[in-house]
């Protein structure tokens, strides 16, 4: 497994995102999206969905 900090930018308007992601150490190279979401405090619903672009090497 590898953790990496990654970093983004929203899509409509510019704002910081941080997370850390975990993936396998053997993850072929290539594009993979990741959505990143919240969970609404009112029902649990997911809100605020968006894909992030990460690229392994």
């Amino acid at each position: 497994m590898l953790t990496q900090q990654a970093t983004a930018e929203s899509g409509s308007e510019e704002s910081n995102f941080d997370a850390t992601i975990t993936i396998p150490a053997d993850l072929p190279g290539g594009f993979y999206d990741l959505v990143a979401y919240d969970n609404s405090a009112q029902d649990g619903s997911i809100q605020n969905e968006f894909p992030v672009q990460i690229e392994v090497r």
